[in-house]
């Protein structure tokens, strides 16, 4: 059976070992038709085996630009996946995402992560770099997933970390991390991500 990458997905480094589970963000690919994944920042490590719940090893981290937590300044852990790992878009079994888009406050957005599975609430605050949640929607292991506006199945972000004291969830607006990957240069030339059955 061939192995899938898809958004939600829990993805682990070490041999599976569960204390650096982080949950896949999306699936990518390139104008080298390179296949590819991306996560939070602060979950990968450049070369390090990256490997489903199985223990398989589904490729490695080629690329890694940290978080920086505190000051709301965040990054990417691009993984390139094996030629045997197909790639998906869809997030659960009935819903797949179907185009990218910007958050903006008020709207209703789900993060689907691999302790917490879905839990939905409002952004409460946009700006380029990073996004706001009211609710303490995460925990360990939620890093990296997919934060997505269900009303239009549209891909607006990835989770990266929480606030309990304050209630708040933060994540990173998928825009800021195509922005900052073609500046660097990784993910390849026309990087971005798989989209229902077409590459975006």
């Amino acid at each position: 059976m061939t192995p899938i990458a898809m958004p939600g997905m829990p993805i682990y480094q070490h041999d599976a070992d569960e204390s650096t589970r982080c949950t896949l963000g999306y699936t990518a690919s390139n104008a080298n038709h390179d296949q590819l994944a991306v996560t939070a920042g602060h979950c990968g490590e450049v070369g390090t085996a990256v490997r489903d719940k199985t223990g398989y090893v589904i490729g490695k981290y080629i690329a890694v630009q940290p978080d920086n937590v505190p000051a709301h300044s965040y990054g990417y852990s691009i993984i390139k996946l094996r030629d045997t790992v197909a790639t998906s878009a869809a997030v659960t079994r009935t819903l797949e995402l179907e185009h990218q888009a910007q958050a903006e406050a008020g709207d209703r957005v789900c993060l689907f992560g691999t302790t917490s599975g879905r839990k939905c609430g409002t952004v409460n605050a946009i700006t380029p770099q990073a996004g706001v949640i009211t609710g303490f929607l995460s925990d360990h292991g939620d890093s990296g997933g997919p934060i997505v506006r269900v009303s239009d199945r549209a891909l607006v972000g990835i989770l990266i970390a929480h606030n309990e004291h304050q209630g708040q969830t933060y994540f990173e607006p998928i825009t800021n991390i195509h922005r900052l990957t073609e500046a660097s240069g990784a993910g390849g030339p026309a990087f971005g991500a798989v989209i229902g059955s077409t590459q975006q």
